[in-house]
């Protein structure tokens, strides 16, 4: 089993975020950070009975940006799960964090509360870039903030980083190029392609074509290009959009969603799914901290076996380990090596499709959705063609 906590609060609403969060300055009166964290609290006591014999293998605080509901109250929930949950030995205890927020003293003191990953989002090291994100932070804060974890005792730290994000009109895409940072040993690296989201200040911007967004080709050229990077500089790929510098320092918490394990997830927006039932926190902050007074504070729906099949097949293709032959139902996997589409997509190098399974590299990733598509469609006909003889 695996645990995720949401901590809704953050400094300020980034430029591009859709999250189910809030900025400090959103709230009249100042934010109700003792009335989130006591329904926190309540929800998991709440919860307990169900999941007491199952153990955890990682907890994860996300956001928003979890310090900035405070230390202690952070502190006082991870003990909280400890009390109600059992841990493995070996439990990955991870959280989120900004640049901006926490001291030497701070980080040290997560460390001792028995946190021991920690994924900073840097985004960018490139100063004009972060403050047309709309980041609180500067490329030297995040500097700062690398070396301060590792010099409290972080021994796995990770670092988020964007490609493809817009650039203002008459000006040029920015590059990535990681030879050119000076980044303090990292395990772990997340590079993610931006995207726009709906009702952001970006799209607000792009809509009045005040800024731009770099073309998909000129996206997929830099993204093959930051994979073959970080490759010669001893990272891994993984996974779509994660790289570890060895087998030791693999996100299990984000892992497991990629293998469609349990998880049960605390706090407003947060999500669950257990086998086929999966339960959505209200998103909205008042909502949620009322609702877990009223005992209603979710929605909950079952998932369809063509829907989990879906996700299985979509979330196996994300990682480097692929969609393996024993993933399938018997006879299925050969229908996939027998399509014309997936022949043709093996020979444009797309996809690796071998006796083992089928894998994306680089290149298949950034068409991912498709080759989603292709292998489902493949599925679904030879299916109907296998019960028609």
């Amino acid at each position: 089993m695996h645990i995720y906590v949401h901590i809704p609060f953050c400094l300020k609403k980034c430029y591009y975020c859709d999250f189910a969060s809030q900025g400090l300055d959103e709230f009249a009166g100042g934010a109700p950070i003792d009335e989130y964290f006591a329904a926190l609290g309540a929800e998991i006591k709440s919860r307990s009975e169900d999941f007491e014999a199952k153990i955890a293998r990682t907890v994860y605080f996300g956001g928003g940006t979890p310090g900035v509901g405070g230390i202690d109250n952070i502190v006082k929930i991870l003990d909280l799960l400890k009390k109600v949950y059992r841990f493995a030995p070996d439990c990955e205890i991870s959280f989120e964090t900004n640049p901006k927020i926490f001291s030497d003293k701070d980080y040290r003191r997560m460390l001792e509360a028995g946190f021991n990953r920690i994924s900073i989002g840097v985004q960018s090291l490139n100063d004009g870039v972060l403050k047309l994100l709309g980041r609180a932070h500067d490329a030297r804060g995040a500097e700062a903030a690398l070396i301060m974890a590792r010099e409290a005792g972080f021994k796995n730290i990770s670092a988020d980083f964007m490609i493809g994000m817009p650039y203002q009109k008459g000006g040029f895409a920015h590059k990535t190029v990681f030879s050119d940072m000076r980044l303090p040993l990292l395990e772990h690296i997340s590079v993610y392609q931006f995207c726009v989201c709906d009702n952001t200040v970006i799209a607000s911007k792009l809509d009045k074509g005040e800024i731009i967004q770099p073309g998909d080709e000129w996206m997929a050229e830099e993204y093959i290009s930051v994979c073959n990077q970080l490759a010669s500089m001893g990272f891994t790929q993984y996974e779509i959009s994660n790289f570890a510098s060895g087998p030791d320092y693999i996100s299990k918490h984000n892992y497991s969603y990629w293998l469609k394990e349990d998880y049960l997830g605390f706090g407003a927006g947060a999500v669950s799914t257990v086998k086929d039932i999966r339960r959505s926190n209200y998103r909205d902050i008042r909502a949620y901290t009322l609702g877990v007074k009223a005992g209603a504070y979710f929605d909950t729906e079952i998932l369809e076996p063509r829907e989990q099949f879906l996700e299985k097949v979509m979330l196996a293709l994300r990682t480097t380990r692929g969609l393996t032959k024993d993933m399938l139902p018997g006879g299925s996997f050969e229908i996939l090596q027998k399509n014309p589409g997936l022949k043709k997509l093996a020979k444009q190098e797309f996809i690796d499709l071998s006796p083992a399974g089928l894998t994306l590299g680089p290149k298949g990733f950034m068409v991912m959705n498709n080759i989603v598509l292709t292998v489902m469609d493949s599925l679904a006909s030879g299916r109907i063609a296998h019960e028609q003889k």
